[in-house]
């Protein structure tokens, strides 16, 4: 006699990797057990797909480089101990100069290099997701936006050291000196100030440091 196992429902290996069963065999008077172990094999039900199609961040131009800003998130419908649910992450593009770097496993995208507010003012990553086995991936993409700080120093391109001769009968507001300063830091408005010197005879003038005597 053969005995035809029939399932209620479609077995599911991610439910349950295996069935045990006992089946009474008895001829009215004696009876034996046999015990049925059915073992359900893996198949990919599907591939990887991202927690959100987009992810933002923001990183300080000085941001240390280890500097964790986001972590990215994927399910998978298999197991993650299946190699059809085993999810690797990676960067595909956007990422100029290798400034930053994803972990593999986790999804943690972290600086890898030095930012530069005033060359780079943000990024578009193409991140992506895919399983050990199967090849099923899945994208998402990461803009990160560089803040700016002051990091630069004031330069002038004028001579820092002048010399000048003035008659004591000059007029007020003559222009004695008047000087050309930047600064790196776009977002910075420089201020100029006499530090030292006689101030009851000249003054700052304007943004481009005229000085003036009295």
């Amino acid at each position: 006699m053969k005995i035809l196992f029939l399932y209620s429902a479609p077995p599911d290996y991610e439910a349950a990797t295996s069935h045990t069963v006992e089946v009474t065999v008895s001829d009215g008077t004696f009876s034996i057990v046999v015990h049925v172990n059915v073992q359900i094999t893996d198949v990919n039900d599907g591939g990887p797909t991202f927690a959100s199609a987009t992810y933002t961040a923001t990183a300080a131009e000085n941001a240390a480089v280890g500097t964790s800003l986001v972590t990215v998130a994927a399910t998978d419908p298999d197991l993650s101990t299946s190699t059809y649910g085993k999810l690797t992450f990676s960067i595909t593009a956007g990422n100029t100069g290798n400034v930053f770097v994803i972990d593999p496993n986790t999804g943690k995208v972290s600086i890898a290099g030095v930012l530069n507010y005033e060359t780079t003012t943000s990024y578009t990553l193409t991140l992506q997701v895919s399983e050990q086995t199967g090849g099923n991936t899945d994208t998402a993409s990461l803009t990160i936006t560089v803040t700016d700080v002051n990091d630069n120093t004031p330069s002038c391109t004028s001579a820092m050291t002048f010399s000048y001769t003035m008659a004591e009968t000059g007029t007020v507001s003559d222009v004695i000196y008047s000087m050309t300063c930047t600064d790196a830091d776009v977002s910075d408005t420089l201020t100029y100030t006499l530090s030292s010197g006689s101030s009851t005879y000249f003054q700052i003038s304007g943004t481009d440091l005229t000085v003036m005597y009295k």
